[in-house]
């Protein structure tokens, strides 16, 4: 639960610095509040909410806070959100749809966030570099896009 910037020393994932509060509210507060009980349905719809409201609300905070951080204008942070937002997202559903299966499903209320954080670390990876990849495609000097601008 879960933007590339202009250089690799600025290249994160969505959600990188926001994530931890919001995971917390959502694991620890939000879902457990709400009146669903654990049936399959329950399970359901916990995992639309983790997928749709999350990254929604998440997404152009923590941008913008990185972007404050490393010093961006608005300008930049918007042209980067447009740019990165159809790949983040793939990104994102194709991670937390099925691990949002297993968490609200079969994961002990008490291992929720353990397990959140141990997916992270492999959903940030493959964030950065699906958002960075054309930024290690011009680093390459034998990438066929390199080439082609020599």
């Amino acid at each position: 639960v879960r933007t590339a910037a202009s250089s690799g020393a600025e290249c994160g994932a969505p959600h990188g610095g926001t994530e931890g509060i919001a995971d917390a509210l959502q694991l620890l507060v939000i879902f457990p509040a709400l009146p669903l009980g654990n049936s399959f349905r329950a399970v359901l719809i916990q995992c639309a909410l983790d997928l749709t409201l999350y990254p929604l609300l998440m997404m152009p905070v923590d941008l913008a806070a990185n972007s404050a951080l490393w010093g961006h204008s608005w300008r930049h942070t918007l042209d980067k959100l447009r740019q990165d937002t159809l790949a983040s997202v793939g990104v994102y559903l194709a991670v937390w749809g099925p691990t949002d299966l297993l968490l609200f499903g079969l994961v002990p209320v008490h291992l929720q966030t353990p397990f959140v954080k141990l997916i992270n670390v492999l959903y940030f990876s493959l964030q950065a570099y699906v958002v960075n990849r054309r930024l290690l495609n011009l680093a390459d000097p034998t990438s066929c896009e390199t080439k082609s601008k020599l």
